[in-house]
């Protein structure tokens, strides 16, 4: 008896413990899966999870191998009519399109404008929308797509050059590689492209790709390549986020090599090209640069801008004409301009941030800042294009399921 009454209390306590092991397990189950990463983190293989609004710049993540796979050219060439499934909403000094039914949770990765068209590129596939019709046009999976998901698009000569990936789990994806989409024949076709694509950009019948070795120029119909790398001492690193270029003159944004111990990025900036001299001067920290992590540059005959991402980061800036090179965390009257995409007029900049999407006046240096509480359609820019009389925004957001929300706002130029 004595020692039974000895070991009931400790036999109480493993039961205790028990049922409090199983309920924390059930807790653990129900809790909210991930959700895939927002912004331009889309393009590594494997999704991270999110911290809207703010979250940190993509992180080179392990990816599955590119597979080059033939393009079907059957099904429904000339896409489908989504037009039923976007609204148009009259906003103060601009026109949403916010998209619904199966477009609600598309999202939207990347923008052009050309050919009488706006183009999107989304995980839903290619959109088309006629400004002079009101036509929008998509094609799926049904209208010949291999891969869904659009990461980056441009328009070069009569073609339509996207790179293509597909789910392939939960939180990951499998790139396609780069495919063309011939407008006039509607019919697709592989791009020989090089290396882990972060951007495309068509320059006349060009094209110029940011890819993780380096960057290219092709010519579509001659197949004719150069390629820019930092061994030849061309590029301050490999990483090329963006490629712009004005005149006789190049920009290469680069992010730099991710560093696990700082959680940061380490020898990133900036390269211009002079093409008529075949010379190149790389801008980093150490000459003035806001910070290395560059994401996305602007430039025209006056001045270069470089977006470093976060936007307590602010921009740097670069005066043509003197060479000087100031970082500009805030705007005149107090707003923080960092961002991730950039595109500008002859007196705006437009800066698409993760929370909003900023006109900064670029003599004044004022301000304004609009949000999805104003009416855009998203919290995210993705990104920002000029063309067809107007500037051009692509938005999304999350919600608790994933993507909730997404559309474009048109902004009349000159505005």
């Amino acid at each position: 008896m004595g020692d039974r009454r000895r070991r009931a209390p400790v036999a109480e306590l493993a039961g205790l413990v028990a049922i409090v092991l199983v309920a924390i397990a059930l807790w653990a189950s129900m809790r909210p899966r991930p959700l895939p990463t927002p912004g331009r983190e889309r393009r590594a293989a494997v999704v991270a999870t999110p911290s809207p609004p703010h979250e940190p710049p993509p992180t080179p993540r392990p990816r599955l191998p590119v597979e080059q796979q033939p393009m079907p050219r059957e099904a429904l060439p000339e896409g489908k009519d989504v037009a039923s499934h976007v609204k148009i909403e009259e906003r103060p000094g601009f026109t949403a399109y916010r998209f619904e039914g199966p477009l609600e949770h598309a999202q939207t990765l990347d923008l052009d404008v050309g050919l009488g068209a706006v183009w999107v590129g989304t995980s839903l596939g290619l959109l088309r929308h006629d400004p002079r019709t009101g036509s929008w046009r998509q094609w799926d999976a049904t209208a010949g797509l291999a891969g869904e998901r659009l990461d980056q698009i441009a328009l070069v000569g009569g073609t339509l050059v996207a790179d293509s990936a597909t789910p392939s789990g939960p939180h990951s994806v499998l790139g396609l590689g780069v495919i063309g989409f011939d407008v006039a024949r509607r019919s697709w076709s592989t791009v020989d492209v090089k290396g882990f694509v972060w951007d495309l950009w068509g320059d006349g019948g060009s094209l110029w790709a940011g890819t993780g070795s380096g960057a290219e120029h092709r010519e579509l119909e001659t197949g004719r390549v150069r390629r820019f790398t930092r061994a030849a001492g061309e590029l301050v690193n490999d990483e090329v986020h963006a490629v712009r270029r004005h005149g006789e003159t190049v920009a290469f944004a680069a992010s730099g090599d991710y560093v696990a111990a700082t959680k940061d990025f380490r020898g990133g900036g900036l390269t211009l090209w002079d093409r008529r001299r075949d010379g190149f001067r790389s801008y980093t920290i150490a000459d003035g640069l806001a910070r290395g992590y560059s994401c996305d540059v602007f430039l025209d005959d006056d001045e270069v801008w470089v977006a470093h991402w976060d936007e307590e980061r602010g921009l740097s800036r670069i005066d043509r004409r003197t060479g000087r090179v100031e970082a500009i965390a805030r705007s005149a009257n107090g707003l923080e301009i960092g961002g991730v995409v950039l595109a500008a007029e002859r007196r705006t900049l437009w800066i698409g941030q993760q929370g909003a999407l900023v006109k900064l006046d670029r003599q004044s240096r004022l301000a304004t800042a609009l949000r999805e509480q104003d009416g855009l359609p998203g919290y995210i820019v993705s990104a920002i294009a000029l063309g067809e009389g107007a500037v051009w925004a692509s938005f999304y957001s999350y919600g608790q399921d994933g993507v909730r929300s997404a559309g474009l706002a048109r902004f009349p130029e000159g505005e």
